[in-house]
């Protein structure tokens, strides 16, 4: 198995005095090191991460029109749910009928399998007998 050589780039030493900040740029030790805090103007909120400042963004969620209701997880507005009917429970002939099949199905079913023993006792007698 060969394995395909893959060349890495390999950046410059940053010159004395200088250190590569996270976008891979040398800059002076004072530098990378912020003392103060940079302040934002108000409406805006100080981004920790990137250090930049972002607009406050306000959540306003628009009333949901009739006939419709908010989703907690999503916050999108959904139909509402309609109880379910009830189905009508199956009436006693039915069922009794129903009961019957299934007895019949289960008498045919015992009776194909001791026929299939049967066969397969008649074989073995036959080829015990014939040796």
């Amino acid at each position: 198995m060969e394995r395909a050589d893959k060349k890495t780039v390999r950046k410059k030493r940053c010159p004395n005095g200088t250190r590569r900040n996270k976008a891979g740029k040398c800059v002076s030790k004072e530098q990378n090191v912020q003392t103060t805090a940079k302040e934002c103007p108000p409406g805006k909120v100080l981004n920790s991460k990137t250090n930049r400042c972002n607009k406050i963004k306000k959540k306003t969620l628009k009333p949901c029109p009739p006939g419709k209701e908010r989703n907690p997880k999503t916050n999108r507005c959904r139909n509402l749910k309609k109880p379910k009917k009830a189905s009508p429970k199956p009436k006693p002939a039915v069922w009794e009928a129903q009961q019957v099949i299934g007895e019949r199905w289960i008498k045919q079913q015992q009776a194909a399998a001791e026929a299939a023993r049967r066969r397969k006792n008649k074989n073995k007698n036959k080829n015990k007998n014939k040796t």
